[in-house]
């Protein structure tokens, strides 16, 4: 589990765990690192969604440019297992 305190959370009455998940949201805006790991989150999304546009229609070069967009995606991490081809 995420956390030893998650049972307990998920006990809670809906209107208890949403004010928590609200009190953690707002944390985050006071966290340094939260800008980056939004922007990365950003960044995987776009990656998606092109390689997305990429696999549908992958023009004469495909397999030069679905190895670009692999390397992309394996550098942050993503999973790129479907549409490989």
């Amino acid at each position: 589990m995420i956390s030893p305190y998650l049972d307990a959370i998920l006990k809670l009455p809906v209107p208890d765990r949403l004010d928590l998940v609200e009190a953690i949201w707002d944390s985050l805006a006071d966290a340094p690192e939260a800008e980056a790991a939004l922007a990365l989150a950003e960044q995987r999304a776009e990656l998606h969604r092109r390689l997305a546009e990429h696999l549908a229609d992958p023009g004469p070069t495909r397999r030069f440019r679905t190895s670009y967009w692999v390397g992309d995606h394996q550098a942050l991490g993503v999973s790129v297992s479907a549409g490989r081809g």
